[in-house]
């Protein structure tokens, strides 16, 4: 498996450069959308062949943005995957990249602490997740719905969970 995703990323590269597309940026958007069209397709390999080549390019060329949203996709896609301990590390270093850069909003930052947060309550380290979660209390309004309703209902799950731990609750999303 690791070989085809090796083929098809090369496949990749190939036909966006014969199709014009000769910058990095450009590049590393084809791998980024490829990984996402290979996760639809349900092929697991290939996505994560694409998200990492798309990683591999944003750190060989370009800045924090593009790195912190390569990695941001491979955390997600480790998430759903139920491979939290490399979704955690990716998460993490996302997160730490968009703050240095200055350049993310802070709906795309609390994007990147809402992930941690559910890859931090899946390794069981309620209490780590805690904080993350606390920080998106101000900003749940101006999500839109879906993403508010996620954000409020893993803070109920937050609540009942540090309860049982004996673990203040106080400041979660509403």
């Amino acid at each position: 498996m690791q070989r085809r995703s090796q083929v098809l990323a090369a496949t990749l590269v190939a036909l966006a450069l014969a199709g014009g597309c000769t910058t990095e940026k450009k590049v590393f958007e084809e791998y980024s959308k490829a990984g996402t069209q290979s996760e639809q397709a349900r092929s697991g390999t290939d996505a994560e062949g694409f998200y990492v080549s798309a990683l591999e390019r944003a750190r060989a060329s370009l800045g924090k943005v593009e790195q912190s949203d390569a990695l941001y996709n491979l955390g997600a896609f480790y998430r759903r995957e139920a491979r939290f301990p490399e979704a955690e590390r990716a998460m993490t270093e996302s997160l730490a990249l968009a703050r240095e850069s200055g350049r993310f909003d802070d709906l795309a930052i609390g994007r990147r602490q809402l992930e941690l947060a559910r890859d931090l309550a899946a390794l069981n380290r309620w209490h780590e997740g805690a904080p993350a979660l606390r920080t998106l209390t101000p900003l749940v309004a101006r999500y839109p719905a879906d993403e508010a309703a996620d954000i409020r209902l893993l803070a109920e799950v937050y609540r009942e969970r540090l309860a049982t731990l004996g673990i203040d609750s106080r400041g979660l999303p509403e």
